[in-house]
C-alpha cells in the first residue's frame, strides 16, 4: 500500500544528486568526445540517451514537487518530517503516538490521491523509473516489506486452519 508513493518521497533527495551526477557525466562525455575514436553518430546517440534519462528523472522529480505543493500545510509538515528529515516541535511531541501515525497515513493518502489525479499512477511510475536502479531497489524493498507484513507467522497457521 502506497509503495510507489513512499519510494518517490524516499528517493527525492537522491534524485537531485543523481541529476547533478548525470550532468557531470554528460559534460565529461561531450568534452571528451573529440579525443574518442568512435564516430560522431555513436557519440551523439549516447549523449541523446543520457539527456533523455536526465529529462525523465527531472520530470519525475517535478511531479513529486507539484504533488507535494498541492498538499495543505499540516500534511506537508508531516511528509517533510518523515521523508525529508525536517524537524518540527509539534510533531516531536506527538511522535510514536497513535495520532502521529494516523496523521502521517492521512498525509501519504492525500499525496497519493494528488499523484493519481495528475495521472501519475503506479503503472506510469514503473514505466518512468524502471531505468533507475536506485529507485527500483527502494520500491522493491517497500513491496517486500509490505508482503512480509501481511503474512501471518507460521505459528498462526495452525490456529487459522483449525478454526479456533
Amino acid at each position: 500500500m502506497y509503495s510507489y508513493e513512499k519510494t518517490l518521497l524516499s528517493c527525492f533527495k537522491c534524485m537531485e544528486d543523481v541529476i547533478g551526477q548525470m550532468e557531470r557525466v554528460f559534460t565529461d562525455a561531450a568534452v571528451g568526445s573529440h579525443t574518442c575514436l568512435s564516430p560522431c553518430e555513436v557519440i551523439a546517440e549516447k549523449l541523446m540517451k543520457m539527456t533523455e534519462r536526465k529529462i525523465n528523472l527531472i520530470d519525475v522529480r517535478n511531479k513529486v514537487v507539484k504533488a507535494f505543493n498541492r498538499l495543505d500545510d499540516e500534511k506537508r509538515k508531516f511528509i517533510s518530517y518523515k521523508y525529508f528529515g525536517r524537524k518540527d516541535k509539534e510533531i516531536d511531541e506527538i511522535k510514536n503516538t497513535r495520532d502521529y501515525f494516523r496523521k502521517n497515513n492521512s498525509a501519504l493518502k492525500a499525496f497519493s490521491k494528488i499523484l493519481q489525479a495528475m495521472g501519475f499512477t503506479e503503472e506510469n511510475f514503473l514505466n518512468s523509473c524502471e531505468k533507475y536502479r536506485f529507485i527500483m531497489q527502494v520500491y522493491e524493498d517497500f513491496k517486500e516489506r509490505e508482503a512480509t507484513r501481511n503474512k501471518l507467522p507460521s505459528r498462526y497457521y495452525k490456529i487459522v486452519k483449525s478454526g479456533v
